[in-house]
């Protein structure tokens, strides 16, 4: 998985590239617990460029994400592919995410 950030109105988007495994789960819970050290707060996952996703790897962000939150951070999703959205639901994770069709719908809510 390929990971590029961009900061758009104060928000940190994370593009995420090619296949969401486990690992790469971790890589990017890893980046965005550095990011809040360093005072960013409020994240964006852009999902769109992603290609294979699985369960284990929903639920490692689910856990990020509740760690996150504990500090007053947050991550919001973008653009995510209905697979993504069916292993979100197998795992019964679907209501444990702010979704959005894409980047700026995300960025905007955060206002």
């Amino acid at each position: 998985m390929r990971m590029t950030c961009l900061k758009l109105a104060g928000v940190c988007v994370l593009y995420l590239e090619g296949a969401f495994d486990v690992d790469a789960a971790g890589v990017v819970a890893d980046e965005i617990a550095r990011r809040v050290d360093g005072g960013r707060y409020r994240f964006i996952l852009d999902l769109s460029g992603l290609d294979e996703v699985n369960e284990e790897a929903i639920g490692t962000l689910a856990r990020a994400r509740r760690a996150l939150r504990e500090r007053g951070a947050d991550i919001w999703l973008a653009a995510p592919s209905d697979e993504f959205c069916d292993v979100l639901g197998d795992a019964r994770l679907g209501c444990s995410f702010d979704m959005y069709g894409d980047v700026r719908a995300a960025a905007d809510a955060y206002r």
